[in-house]
């Protein structure tokens, strides 16, 4: 012991300061490694698009996440959309209830599809590691009445059934089943025109907006807890829109026609896709 401490004091003086700063500056790299906050990104891709589903008037957005930094456990996710105003009309923002959380996954298709593993926000992220996340929305203020509109619809038919059941076991006329089919077209178009009456979507310019609540799941000493956000804007025009709203009586005819034959035809659900985005970071 006593050789080693001679050795050290015979040491320059210019010697014994460089070692010490680098012990200072090694201690106070682990320091800030130690007290460091992992970072999310978050950026709205240009994927979204709408879709008229059995929930009502749906909103799928897509975004890319990644943790820098450290992992990170994703506590909440808040969705908005607004749509900007102008002369005629006043700006008015609706807040996006969010259904089911998941990601793009590989298929056999030519594009990727959606495989939605949650209805709750919560996730770990591991560091340096991208999510291609999808995130399937409704709004939030109109999706019980839109919700309402598609169950009445459905529960139309089926009392339509009962009756039409009772009917055709007996012959009927053609002038009987005129009338027969005449009401099924009018219980279709009635909900046809309220369901689209309570579409929210209109031709102007919009905004989507997402916030990301995070924290660091392995430092215990407090839950510290960030926060990202990003923003897209869009663009909706009058006559694609009028064109996928009128998609939408075929659904209603081909949901209704295998109601009532109790088959499982395939539906295509109306799907509108935004033009001119213009993707920014929060």
């Amino acid at each position: 012991m006593q050789i080693q401490t001679s050795s050290i004091h015979s040491l320059p003086l210019w010697a014994q300061i460089l070692s010490l700063s680098v012990a200072l500056f090694l201690a106070l790299l682990r320091a800030i490694e130690f007290f460091r906050f992992p970072k999310l990104d978050v950026r709205l891709t240009r994927d979204m698009f709408f879709r008229l589903i059995d929930d009502g008037e749906a909103l799928f957005c897509h975004a890319v996440l990644l943790a820098r930094n450290g992992p990170v456990l994703i506590q909440d996710i808040n969705l908005t959309l607004k749509r900007k105003g102008n002369r005629a009309r006043a700006e008015k923002v609706f807040p996006i209830q969010i259904l089911k959380f998941g990601e793009k996954v590989k298929g056999p298709a030519l594009t990727a599809e959606h495989h939605f593993f949650s209805s709750s926000p919560l996730l770990y992220l591991p560091e340096n590691q991208p999510l291609r996340a999808v995130y399937l929305g409704v709004q939030r203020e109109y999706h019980p009445r839109q919700r309402r509109s598609i169950e009445n619809f459905a529960a139309r038919i089926i009392n339509f059934k009962s009756d039409y059941s009772q009917t055709s076991s007996n012959a009927i006329d053609p002038e009987t089943a005129e009338q027969v089919l005449h009401q099924l077209d009018n219980i279709i178009n009635e909900s046809f025109l309220e369901m689209v009456g309570l579409i929210q979507l209109e031709a102007g310019e919009y905004e989507t907006a997402i916030e990301v609540v995070y924290e660091n799941p392995g430092f215990r000493l407090w839950k510290r807890q960030g926060r990202s956000s990003s923003t897209i804007s869009f663009s909706v025009e009058e006559q694609p829109l009028s064109t996928w709203k009128a998609q939408l009586n075929g659904v209603l005819r081909a949901s209704a026609k295998s109601t009532l034959t109790d088959s499982r035809g395939l539906i295509v659900y109306p799907e509108f896709q935004p033009l001119e985005f213009k993707e920014s970071e929060g």
